[in-house]
């Protein structure tokens, strides 16, 4: 499906490594990489800030780009981005691969089924360390992702408390963000200091219950945490799991959408909205009041 043919980084002997790992070309200069033979260009770099121009170079030079999230430190610098690909009519991607975990699928099927009735509230809470750094652009754009792709739509409200909203280098520390929707449940996405507790991750409240489940990576704790902590009245196991547990291909799926023409799963307008929320979020935090939309 994919062959690997080159690298690019700013270290040639790195790039020499990995070369050698894949048997393939290593380059140092950008310009060069990008006018090999290459079609498809992975963007993972850091800091997030060179993820805007490295991608809008490639577009600009007929190359179709997957971007490690976040896809910018800006709303803005997304929607340029997103302008160029249209422009010169190649596809832009994100890899937001946390649409894939477990707990999410699990807790996206009880909502879009309504198991619980209405859902009135979902709520997210992460453990950090003391010293987190920059939090919300490294995993606040994994979660808040998962949150819009629940909610499938813009909030109309955004609150926040957090660390440091005054941070110049993105480094706000924990936050706690609120949201609220014309036509969705009232979310809450928190990443907050556990001081070594574990509390669990999901809080979904509907018309019927609570529903109440922790973090998982393995199918196996998946089931063992729902057996603990269901509020369903029986212990509910999700129906992708009780069928097959196959997960959609993020690559594939970009493969089919590059050669067919199929619907991107991720579309990169996605990830510039969930940009757009940390935005209001930390205009929230320094103006200490709600940012209405």
């Amino acid at each position: 499906m994919y062959e690997i043919t080159a690298f690019y980084d700013i270290s040639l002997e790195q790039a020499k490594k990995a070369g050698k790992l894949f048997k393939t070309e290593a380059y140092d200069d950008y310009g060069k990489f990008l006018a090999s033979d290459i079609e498809l260009v992975v963007i993972a770099t850091r800091p997030h800030s060179t993820h805007a121009s490295l991608a809008t170079q490639a577009l600009e030079r007929g190359k179709d780009v997957v971007v490690e999230k976040p896809i910018a430190v800006s709303s803005s610098e997304a929607r340029e981005m997103i302008d160029t690909a249209k422009r010169h009519r190649r596809i832009l991607t994100v890899h937001q691969s946390r649409r894939w975990d477990l707990d999410f699928l699990c807790v996206k099927e009880i909502a879009e089924k309504e198991l619980l009735g209405k859902v009135q509230m979902i709520k997210q809470m992460r453990p950090c360390g003391g010293n987190a750094g920059a939090l919300l652009h490294e995993f606040g754009s994994h979660y808040l992702d998962q949150m819009l792709v629940l909610a499938k739509e813009f909030p109309c409200e955004v609150s926040a408390i957090m660390e440091n909203p005054f941070a110049e280098d993105c480094a706000f520390g924990w936050f706690d963000i609120n949201m609220r929707f014309k036509n969705s449940p009232a979310m809450e996405i928190a990443m907050l200091p556990s001081e070594g507790y574990v509390f669990p991750c999901w809080y979904i409240k509907g018309e019927k219950g609570w529903w109440v489940q922790d973090w998982c990576d393995r199918v196996e704790d998946l089931f063992q945490k729902i057996q603990k902590k269901s509020k369903l009245g029986y212990d509910y196991i999700p129906e992708f799991l009780r069928i097959v547990p196959k997960h959609p291909s993020f690559y594939r799926n970009l493969y089919e959408a590059i050669r067919e023409g199929k619907e991107l799963m991720v579309n990169p307008e996605e990830s510039g909205d969930g940009l757009r929320v940390m935005e209001l979020a930390v205009e929230s935090a320094k103006r200490k009041e709600a940012i209405k939309v």
